[in-house]
């Protein structure tokens, strides 16, 4: 019996559930409501407008000079029961730009068209915005590559190489190669002897006849004389 009732009741939500949905209905083209706030008085165009809201308008009104345009979606639910509305809509002038807008129905109260002044204020605070901050963002130095290391290596500390002094161009005359000039060898060098000075070649002091032989004669000394007979 319970078996039955339970079955029964399952059944019945099931009926239930189908007889909603196909009750649902809609009408309309849902739009985005955020696009109004890209819309601005005597800028924006009507083709303009329906890329913003992401749709185009489900009736367009030529009235004179200018044009009243809605955009509308509603979607109901068990013959009207339940049902969700949104509505928009917008006058367009002569020369085809937006004025205002005439009506509006269940749209949140931060989706509204701008005036240019509006719009202008916005685009300067968003300049302003973006101004302070590329000057807060210091200059970035270029790093250098970093080389991705594997977790099973070491890390070993490579000491600074040390800067090394220009070596002088300047060849001594004893390291200079032999090199030959114009297919002919270089003249080697030779060494000539060394020559001493004219006064250091004193002839030996000629011996007096006078003094007894092998007598060193003093400057200043008086020495006596043999007389030969």
């Amino acid at each position: 019996m319970t078996f039955l009732c339970a079955r029964r009741l399952r059944r019945f939500v099931l009926a239930a559930s189908v007889a909603l949905l196909s009750a649902c209905t809609t009408s309309g083209t849902a739009f985005n409501t955020a696009g109004l706030n890209q819309i601005v008085v005597g800028r924006t165009t009507l083709d303009q407008a329906s890329g913003y809201l992401g749709a185009p308008p489900v009736d367009v009104w030529r009235q004179g000079g200018s044009t009243l345009a809605r955009w509308a979606y509603k979607g109901t639910i068990a013959t009207d029961a339940v049902y969700f509305r949104q509505e928009a809509w917008l006058r367009f002038g002569p020369d085809g730009t937006f004025q205002h807008m005439e009506d509006s129905v269940n749209l949140p109260l931060n989706r509204r068209p701008r005036t240019a002044e509006e719009a202008d204020r916005a685009a300067q605070a968003e300049r302003d915005r973006a101004a302070r901050q590329t000057a807060a963002v210091p200059a970035q130095a270029t790093a250098a590559p970093t080389v991705p290391q594997s977790p099973d290596t070491d890390t070993v500390p490579v000491p600074a190489v040390p800067e090394i002094e220009p070596a002088s161009l300047a060849i001594p005359p004893s390291a200079a190669p032999a090199a030959s000039i114009s297919g002919k060898a270089a003249p080697s060098r030779q060494t000539n002897p060394v020559r001493k000075p004219a006064a250091s070649k004193r002839p030996p002091p000629a011996a007096n006849p006078l003094l007894p032989a092998g007598t060193r004669v003093i400057p200043g000394v008086t020495y006596p004389v043999q007389k030969s007979h």
